[in-house]
């Protein structure tokens, strides 16, 4: 017998009587022929441990709210903006640098597949990269991206 949580995991013959134990507040007996019908349906359940039930009831509440609103639900909600030492390695470039670059020379136009989303005082600047977005703009060819390069002012 093995405890796990607050249930008790029996297996065998005496698997009815460690249940009662388990369960005093019951404060019943079962007449023989309903014990043996029990204790023969319990040789062969294994009760869930807390922390799968934790999990199991998670997921079905949070299936039965999205069907209840009329949403799908998805095991991972998939992200479309990522910041800068994430979205290299999605987009396949060899280091977060190359993102940087392809920004400054325009490759990557910030407002369409680049967002800055620095704090108001910061003078640095914090990019975020839109995914299927950048991977549509690299597929172009080159002659084909109308590139534009920021003008600095003095």
């Amino acid at each position: 017998m093995e405890q796990l949580g607050a249930y008790k995991i029996t297996e065998g013959e005496n698997a009815v009587n460690t249940t009662r134990e388990t369960m005093p507040h019951m404060g019943f007996s079962p007449p023989q022929d309903a014990r043996s019908a029990l204790q023969e349906q319990f040789s062969k359940t294994r009760l869930i441990p807390e922390s799968q039930i934790e999990a199991l009831v998670e997921k079905l509440v949070k299936q039965k709210l999205a069907e209840m609103l009329g949403v799908t639900t998805t095991d991972r909600v998939q992200r479309q903006w990522y910041d800068t030492d994430t979205a290299y390695s999605l987009l396949g470039l060899n280091s977060d640098e190359q993102l940087r670059v392809m920004v400054r020379d325009g490759t990557l136009r910030v407002g369409i597949e680049v967002r800055d989303v620095r704090s108001p005082s910061s003078q640095i600047p914090r990019y975020q990269f839109h995914i299927e977005k950048c991977e549509a703009r690299l597929v172009l060819p080159p002659e084909k991206r109308q590139v534009t390069k920021a003008k600095k002012t003095a």
